[in-house]
């Protein structure tokens, strides 16, 4: 679990890298627009010098054609970076890197401060604070701080239930859209907080392991909607129900399976996977 989270952590520092490099460049070209055009210019020259006197003697006109083109390359770089509103091109870099800023929050599941802009995207105060500015205005921070208050909801869920809890149960109790509870579910096992115990039900105390006999009891019940008798596990599992009952025993004693009495028959219920109100009261 710790190697996981740790390998996460290189991965997102990775891309947290290509996005400083990338907004660091096009700040370069922004705030040093002549050396830029500079920059461009020589090695516009370099290629068309190639251009003419290496294919010049295969085809005239393809140099020819070679060196307008590059000319008119250079002209629009030239207004590009001289002439074109340079505040302009600011703000776009600006807005860029909030958006990535935001989709990174999101992902990993840490709401960024003006602090952690410096320190994890290697940006200046100034920049920092611009984009800082910029996500409070145009509600970036309040989107990512509705994504904090959603999986804090999720969590206090799932320790209802035992550390036990099913995409579609928390889908159902929290009632915000699906996408948003399986970006959750799904940045929570990025981060090593939670572990799958079956397709969609995970475990948020994460240090615990299942044996197979108590994932395929969560399966059947998940398949079940939440409901289990022990004659069913039994069956499917080939087991005397002497040890299923002692596992589903064992779920009541960590809150994550409640017994009762139904039609004079012993039934189980999982109110982390079950979807219904009416047997979650039960």
């Amino acid at each position: 679990m710790l190697v996981g989270a740790k390998l996460m952590s290189i991965k997102t520092q990775q891309k947290r890298n290509i996005v400083t490099f990338n907004i660091k460049f096009g700040l370069f070209l922004y705030k040093y627009p002549l050396i830029a055009f500079i920059g461009f210019l020589l090695v516009g020259v370099l290629l068309d010098y190639l251009l003419f006197w290496y294919v010049l003697s295969l085809d005239f006109w393809v140099s020819v054609v070679g060196s307008v083109g590059l000319g008119i390359l250079i002209a629009v770089l030239l207004y590009y970076f001289i002439f074109s509103k340079n505040i302009n091109r600011y703000a776009k870099i600006i807005e860029k890197l909030a958006t990535n800023i935001a989709n990174d929050a999101i992902e990993n599941g840490k709401f960024p401060t003006q602090l952690d802009l410096v320190k994890e995207f290697n940006l200046d105060m100034k920049i920092a604070s611009n984009v800082y500015l910029f996500m409070k205005n145009n509600g970036i921070l309040d989107n990512l701080m509705f994504y904090e208050r959603v999986q804090k909801k999720v969590v206090g869920e799932a320790e209802k239930f035992g550390g036990i809890l099913s995409i579609s149960k928390a889908y159902v109790n929290v009632n915000v859209p699906l996408g948003v509870i399986q970006k959750i579910f799904a940045r929570l096992e990025r981060m090593g907080l939670i572990r799958k115990v079956t397709g969609t039900v995970y475990d948020f105390r994460g240090i615990r392991e299942f044996s197979d006999d108590q994932r395929k009891i969560l399966e059947i019940a998940e398949a079940n909607g939440g409901v289990l008798t022990i004659e069913e596990a039994s069956k499917v599992l080939h087991e005397n129900i002497e040890k299923i009952n002692a596992i589903l025993e064992d779920f009541e004693n960590k809150g994550i399976a409640i017994k009762s009495i139904e039609k004079g028959a012993q039934v189980w219920y999982f109110p982390g996977i079950i979807k219904t109100a009416v047997q979650q009261q039960k």
